[in-house]
């Protein structure tokens, strides 16, 4: 249990900067480790977790000519375009997907009672809302962090917050996000398998942890 526990925090880590900023060098030497990681898990449970796998090995073998300073600025047009400065109307929050069930203010006061209550101090290099879809992911790695570094009650707890904020939140508008991201994409764009790999981590880890 403590592998895996480690295993998702790593993922969470890092799912949470591909939506965070716009990428860099080192962000694509960490996409082609974690293409690996994807590949193996994907084999395991398959679904959307192999479908992305699938397509960011494609994505990344038409680019292996390609430094990696190079390809980061290509995937830095992409994420501006479709999440920044593009007319694709993909909005990274929580509210505007759940506008005509919740109300703005519910929704935020609930995220911000989970991160107080986890002690989850949001970074703010970039301002976004605290109930953006990176965000929501930065809160799932600090506390799978945090689970990984408890044991016995304390670890049952945080888990169970963990569990709790999933089916409060990030699980009631990923699908939609994620459809978004991939009527907008192809396959030769990375936020393509990203969309498909964050989804099916995040079901993936609330079957997980809820079994």
């Amino acid at each position: 249990m403590t592998e895996y526990l480690r295993g998702r925090q790593k993922i969470y880590e890092y799912l949470y900067m591909a939506y965070y900023k716009v990428p860099d060098a080192d962000f694509i030497k960490a996409t082609k480790e974690f293409s690996n990681i994807f590949t193996m898990l994907g084999a395991e449970i398959g679904g959307e977790i192999d479908n992305g796998a699938g397509l960011l090995a494609a994505f990344l073998k038409e680019n292996a000519h390609i430094f990696d300073e190079e390809l980061a600025g290509r995937l830095n047009f992409a994420f501006t375009k479709l999440f920044i400065k593009g007319n694709s109307d993909i909005c990274k929050s929580e509210r505007h997907w759940r506008c005509m069930e919740k109300t703005a203010e519910d929704i935020i006061v609930s995220v911000s009672n989970y991160f107080a209550d986890a002690n989850a101090v949001k970074p703010t290099e970039i301002n976004l809302p605290i109930d953006s879809y990176s965000m929501e992911l930065f809160y799932l790695y600090h506390t799978s962090k945090a689970a990984a570094e408890n044991e016995g009650e304390a670890r049952y707890k945080i888990l169970e917050e963990q569990l709790n904020f999933i089916n409060d939140h990030i699980l009631c508008w990923t699908d939609k996000f994620t459809g978004a991201v991939i009527e907008k994409t192809d396959s030769a764009n990375f936020y393509h398998p990203l969309a498909y790999l964050s989804n099916g981590f995040i079901k993936y880890d609330f079957n997980t942890l809820s079994g």
